[in-house]
């Protein structure tokens, strides 16, 4: 038995042991290397945006990262604190595929003369797709033509010895979702099919790394003005409709379409004849067989309250209802993502 309870302490220290090298230091023995951790700020249930929390191996993250010593600036300058040098300077690649940390091939933990680490900063970018940063390393940008779930992870510090630095990966875009239904068989016949839609947004994400802040939204900005294409729910880049057109259901709502997009803050006001009025958060452009129209969205968080705020990381289920003539409702539930809210919005020819 006193063996026995001995060969269990053993155990349950070589546990420990493991535990502490997974779940909180550096060691030695890792030669200096990088380990990060990703989370992601909120859970997504579809094909395109990240759909987890944390990675798996069967879903994983597949990130750029950005490593720099240098105060305040990411430039990829190729120094990756090996051969003497101490300064790391790199932009790399990382594949999460757990929660636990994951290495970063090639750069080191570079150390002052004394033997003690240098921090290294840490910003990462999704997806890994390359991102264009500017050469001073103050800037980078991505251009997104709205399948892809954009995201950052705000800058962070890593210490070789200490416990390993976590990159929190937050959404950038917000996330529409689109449902269609004719009132009757001849609203679908008069309005015939969907053969064309699109969103007003803006297609370039443009982050400013020269500041340290974990609100996103002081460190992102949007430019670049474009109607932007709907995606085939369930797919990652089909786009809606395809070149035959949708044909509009009257049974029931159909979800068809979705689309990442970027954010607002709402109230969107705009100066109509010389006075301050509220406006739709999103504009979308329809098409069919028959007409031609545009579709303002009003986002509410409840039946009677607008919503406010910024849109970004919040997903809006929109439900669009065709009527006989020359109009369309939208309307829409509360849904998760973060909870988004409710649409409504009218369409005339």
């Amino acid at each position: 038995m006193k063996e026995l309870r001995y060969y269990i302490l053993g155990i349950l220290a070589l546990c420990l042991t493991a535990c502490d090298k997974d779940d909180l230091l550096q060691q030695d023995s890792d030669n200096g290397e990088f380990y990060l951790r990703a989370t992601v700020e909120n859970q997504v249930v579809t094909r395109a945006p990240y759909t987890l929390t944390a990675p798996t191996t069967e879903q994983p993250l597949l990130a750029t990262v950005y490593a720099s010593t240098y105060t305040n600036a990411f430039p990829n300058l190729g120094e990756n604190g090996q051969g003497g040098s101490e300064k790391v300077a790199i932009h790399t690649t990382a594949n999460f595929q757990n929660s636990g940390p994951q290495l970063l091939n090639g750069p080191i933990y570079p150390k002052k003369s004394n033997g003690d680490p240098y921090d290294v900063n840490f910003v990462a970018f999704y997806p890994q797709t390359p991102w264009t940063a500017q050469a001073d390393g103050t800037k980078t940008e991505f251009t997104f033509d709205g399948s892809q779930d954009v995201m950052f992870a705000p800058s962070i510090v890593g210490k070789y010895g200490s416990v390993y630095p976590t990159i929190s990966f937050k959404h950038l875009l917000t996330w529409l979702r689109i449902s269609v239904m004719a009132e009757s068989e001849d609203v679908s016949i008069a309005w015939g099919k969907i053969t064309n839609l699109k969103i007003k947004s803006k297609n370039r994400v443009i982050v400013d790394l020269s500041l340290t802040d974990d609100d996103v939204t002081q460190l992102v900005t949007y430019d670049n003005d474009t109607p932007m294409p709907f995606y085939a729910t369930g797919s990652n880049n089909t786009i809606f409709p395809d070149v035959s057109g949708y044909t509009l259901p009257y049974d029931k709502f159909h979800e068809v379409a979705y689309v990442l997009c970027s954010p607002v803050v709402s109230p969107v006001i705009e100066v109509v004849d010389g006075v301050d009025t509220e406006v739709g958060e999103f504009l979308l452009y329809l098409e069919t067989e028959k007409r031609n129209a545009v579709l303002p969205v009003y986002l509410y968080k409840d039946a009677l309250n607008r919503f406010s705020g910024s849109t970004r990381a919040h997903r809006f289920d929109i439900k669009l209802l065709f009527h006989m003539g020359s109009s369309v409702s939208a309307s829409g539930a509360v849904v998760d993502w973060f909870t988004g809210g409710i649409g409504y919005g009218g369409l005339d020819e």
